[in-house]
């Protein structure tokens, strides 16, 4: 009797070069649970190669593949019926709050710096490539208007010679001439590159 080898059902290889890493010898469903733990804009740029192919290809193009699906979240949870609950009962109200973004305080001891550095505006599996005009502490402005589709927070990808980043940023409101400038918020994500970035700003001055 032939045993068939293990690794034969593991033919998957994939890479982060946002954070250069590569993971080798997965099945599709362990591809399937790292592809859930990726964030929108590590999916737009990780690649996957399965054995037998001769070339990677990125995630966002692979026809037919479906990451595995993320645990409930606290908004997919029906009303609780409180009316089930007896008046003897201790029932204790536990208050669950999502950590909006925040904005940064503009600091007027720093000021705009003319910079061009290519960047990804990413958001809901959609990106726009443009370039940056000028950068602060608390904000960026591109050098191409921002697409209609683009609305509320969205991922901001930096891609300098040395390094890659992404940042967390919003539209100004009310610009009326061209719109292409965004303000930069702290989302309080450990993978946030948003210490990278204002560390760069700082180093322009």
């Amino acid at each position: 009797m032939m045993f068939q080898n293990p690794f034969a059902r593991k033919p998957w290889a994939v890479h982060n070069p946002l954070k250069s890493w590569t993971l080798k010898g997965l099945s599709l469903d362990e591809l399937k649970l790292v592809a859930g733990t990726l964030t929108d804009t590590e999916l737009q740029l990780c690649l996957v190669l399965k054995k037998g192919w001769s070339d990677w290809k990125r995630f966002c193009k692979m026809e037919g593949f479906e990451t595995a699906q993320p645990p409930v979240s606290i908004d997919d949870l029906p009303p609780i019926p409180t009316e089930a609950f007896q008046s003897e009962e201790v029932i204790t109200q536990v208050k669950i709050v999502g950590q909006e973004p925040e904005r940064l305080r503009k600091d007027r001891r720093h000021g705009r710096h003319d910079v061009c550095v290519p960047v990804e505006i990413i958001q809901n599996n959609q990106t726009f490539r443009t370039e940056t005009l000028d950068i602060s502490l608390s904000g960026v402005r591109f050098k191409d208007p921002i697409p209609d589709w683009v609305a509320g927070y969205f991922t901001v990808l930096f891609r300098k010679p040395d390094m890659s980043f992404e940042i967390t940023c919003a539209l100004v409101e009310d610009q009326k001439d061209m719109k292409n400038c965004a303000e930069v918020f702290d989302t309080n994500d450990e993978e946030s590159g948003l210490k990278t970035y204002l560390d760069w700003v700082k180093s322009l001055e």
